[in-house]
């Protein structure tokens, strides 16, 4: 036991009586509870133990509010999810991401705030009243966001980063995301080699402009990559509408629509909308795989419960989401780089295939 002061009540102890006791000085203890590294000041690793066992021992409780009027810091990191995700945090591949940042924010010893937010329409934006205020240090911000957001982002100075979003001129924050065009890519790939030459993509976007870049990008791909055999088609029902079931019904229609002979024999997309086209699709007597092979584009919990059990593309959203705020929580506490040119938007993703998806023999 270190010896010293002893006999205080749980929550009167000050900073200068952890101190005293481990026999160093306030500045060296600061330094260690605060876990501040913008200082000159170098503690030994054994002073370290020795102001750790001081603080436990006298039930050393850190004054938040003090500390954050004196370095204007909250210790708070805020996961904001823009209205344009369809079902909110009841979604699960968000909540994901969610799952990777609030773990970090944990064992780093940041506070986690999460919250809905209308960001993406430019005339009724509605910036949470904990940005204006600077009451978190930092946002992880996840879908689509309007440039005015952008632009109150930065008159605030105050630091963010973006999940499931691909770096663009307009986002000059460091973006976490698994391109698209990688995992699109693979799900191409594993089409081909189960035959499949004309595929459908029901692949949600944010808005119409980036549906259709997204939709040139990978076309351009598809083409470069397989020439001319592969037909590519894209869904525009995906857009009609942010309620999945009927964004899954008229992408049922839409593939019906096309001539027998020239009808997509693959579907990719969304999970749920996938799922609401399964339900129209067999209502007009088709089967899956028999008539149609689908593959989903994430691999929630859900799809090998299914009948059939989904192929799907597997990523591991709870990496980003973890490096994302690693990231974040890096920049505020060690000052390390945090622009665009961070950006991480390449990870690894692999095919899990299921009965959903079967070699091609007509």
């Amino acid at each position: 036991m270190i010896s010293g002061i002893t006999g205080r009540k749980r929550g009167t102890v000050k900073l200068s009586d952890v101190a005293k006791l481990a026999g160093v000085s306030k500045g060296a203890a600061s330094v260690v509870l605060s876990k501040s590294s913008k200082t000159n000041i170098k503690v030994a690793p054994e002073t370290v133990e020795r102001i750790k066992k001081a603080a436990t021992e006298l039930s050393y409780v850190p004054n938040f509010t003090a500390r954050s009027l004196s370095s204007r810091r909250t210790g708070f990191v805020a996961y904001l999810l823009s209205e344009t995700i369809p079902g909110g945090f009841e979604n699960t591949y968000f909540m994901q991401y969610m799952a990777g940042v609030e773990a970090v924010c944990r064992e780093l010893g940041y506070g986690f705030y999460a919250a809905s937010c209308q960001l993406s329409k430019l005339e009724k934006v509605i910036v949470p009243e904990q940005l204006s205020q600077r009451a978190v240090d930092g946002v992880v911000m996840v879908g689509s966001v309007s440039k005015e957001v952008l632009s109150e982002l930065k008159r605030l100075d105050l630091p963010a980063v973006f999940l499931n979003v691909d770096s663009s001129p307009e986002i000059s924050f460091p973006t976490f995301c698994d391109s698209y065009k990688n995992y699109d890519m693979e799900a191409v790939a594993h089409a081909v080699s189960l035959n499949h030459k004309r595929i459908m993509f029901c692949t949600s976007c944010w808005n119409e402009q980036s549906y259709k870049e997204k939709c040139n990008v990978l076309r351009e791909a598809v083409i470069n990559k397989y020439g001319g055999e592969m037909k590519i088609s894209f869904s525009q029902a995906v857009l009609s509408s942010l309620d999945e079931e009927i964004a899954g019904i008229n992408i049922f229609h839409e593939w019906q629509a096309f001539a027998p002979e020239e009808r997509p024999t693959l579907l990719y997309g969304n999970p749920m909308p996938v799922l609401y086209f399964l339900r129209e699709f067999n209502k007009y007597g088709y089967k899956c795989p028999e008539d149609l092979s689908v593959i989903l584009n994430w691999d929630p919990d859900f799809a090998p419960a299914c009948v059939p059990a989904f192929t799907a593309v597997r990523h591991d959203l709870s990496k980003i989401g973890r490096d994302a705020a690693e990231a974040l929580i890096n920049h505020l506490a060690k000052g390390t780089s945090l622009t665009a040119r961070d950006s991480r938007n390449t990870y690894p993703c692999k095919i899990i295939q299921r009965e959903s998806s079967i070699q091609y023999r007509h």
